[in-house]
């Protein structure tokens, strides 16, 4: 892989990426530590410690916190809002209760 190429997929953001809801990580081949052919890309390390990073930030600060407990006051409407395949649909005249509204809050204060 060129110089070239290995900066701009890492700038890209598509290498990994983290779940707040359910704290996964998640790394694509080429951020492999320990790639089946050839030498691992050069940002693999600080691609994994940015994610971990994440992982720390939802565990240990009250924003992450909040966050995290947001995304979990979410679960009960779209999970009553989903058929048995799978689809979501909002009923219609459905009035938001004080968790659900708090929840949506939270996340728009917590992403500025």
């Amino acid at each position: 892989m060129s110089e070239y190429h290995e900066r701009e997929v890492l700038n890209a953001g598509k290498l990994g990426t983290y779940r707040v809801h359910s704290l996964f990580t998640r790394i694509t081949s080429e951020g492999d530590l320990n790639p089946e052919i050839g030498d691992p890309l050069q940002g693999a390390v600080g691609l994994h410690a940015h994610e971990y990073t994440h992982y720390l930030h939802n565990l240990s600060t009250l924003a992450g916190l909040d966050a995290l407990l947001a995304c979990f006051w979410l679960v009960q409407p779209f999970v009553l809002g989903t058929d048995d395949r799978g689809w979501f649909t909002a009923p219609e005249g459905i009035e938001h209760g004080d968790q659900l509204t708090l929840a949506f809050t939270t996340i728009v204060f917590l992403n500025g």
